[in-house]
């Protein structure tokens, strides 16, 4: 809570943030644009964002196309194999030899895909 110089209370927004599960999935994505997918793997995810080990640095403000099979604890009736657009929102260096970096990513747009990959 912060005050005003009056000293009137004003209460800070909550922010509802959607449950994340520590369900690790194989994912590709790639910076919007790029010919290239790359493979990443999932720590969490939620319905409004992912962290994922990438194999190189994104710089936040990144935008991401992801393809990702959003499990059924996350999406609902929603789940399966989906194209997402996200946004680097923060990364976080490998601290080991041979690690990869974390990259934490707000989705902005996510569509649902048929089951059969080659469709893509």
């Amino acid at each position: 809570m912060t005050c005003h110089t009056d000293m009137t209370p004003l209460m800070e927004p909550f922010v509802d943030r959607a449950p994340r599960y520590a369900i690790p999935i194989s994912m590709l994505y790639r910076v919007a644009g790029s010919p290239e997918w790359c493979e990443g793997q999932t720590e969490n995810i939620s319905r409004s964002g992912v962290l994922f080990r990438a194999r190189n640095r994104i710089d936040p403000d990144t935008s991401i196309e992801m393809l990702i099979r959003i499990p059924l604890e996350v999406a609902g009736d929603d789940a399966g194999l989906s194209k997402c657009l996200a946004r680097a929102v923060r990364t976080v260096a490998a601290v080991a030899v041979g690690a990869r970096p974390a990259v934490a990513a707000a989705i902005v747009d996510c569509e649902r895909l048929p089951d059969d990959p080659r469709r893509i």
